[in-house]
């Protein structure tokens, strides 16, 4: 279920960009970065964070930049990936101190996740550009990123509901877990 929900958000991250996007080069939301909170919210470590580097992979080949001087530009791999993997793991963390099924508590979450990412990603893509010529204006990507940040954590407050109707479908073990009890109490009521 986890490959089908991604071909769906990552085909409606990559084909609505420009269309949501705010301006000619203004902030645009994640819908990727929500689906990786949802997962983190209820999946064990290991798979939240191994779905955070699954979708940071693609993010990194589906994000080109700009060689310095306009020469042409290239496909770096690992920022995305990276950050990515960081958020999952914060939103792991972070799990067991929040309220699970308060809309506001995803947006947050989503949020924070974001920040995560695009502070490691920049973080990645200014120290590459030390040594290779990678044009990245770390300020103003932060900037325009944390933007983003607050972007997709309002499309998180849309798209919460809607993953959480799946939630069964994913399989994760507290969703199973709260079946059987539901089970076990209808079976002995």
């Amino acid at each position: 279920m986890f490959v089908l929900a991604l071909w769906v958000l990552f085909g409606a991250e990559l084909g609505l960009r420009d269309a949501l996007q705010l301006g000619q080069m203004g902030p645009a939301p994640s819908f990727v970065a929500a689906l990786v909170v949802f997962v983190a919210m209820s999946a064990p470590m290991v798979t939240a964070v191994g779905a955070g580097l699954v979708v940071g992979l693609l993010m990194d080949l589906t994000t080109v930049q700009v060689v310095a001087g306009g020469a042409g530009s290239i496909v770096v791999v690992g920022p995305y990936a990276l950050g990515m993997a960081a958020a999952a793991y914060a939103v792991v963390v972070t799990r067991g101190l929040v309220m699970r099924h308060n809309p506001l508590t995803f947006a947050f979450l989503a949020f924070l996740a974001c920040v995560i990412l695009h502070v490691v990603a920049v973080a990645v893509f200014s120290l590459r550009s030390w040594f290779d010529p990678v044009a990245f204006a770390a300020g103003r990507e932060l900037l325009l990123r944390l933007a983003s940040s607050g972007y997709t954590a309002a499309l998180a407050l849309v798209l919460g509901p809607a993953l959480r109707v799946l939630a069964p479908v994913f399989g994760f073990p507290s969703s199973q877990r709260s079946r059987q009890r539901v089970g076990t109490a209808r079976r002995a009521g």
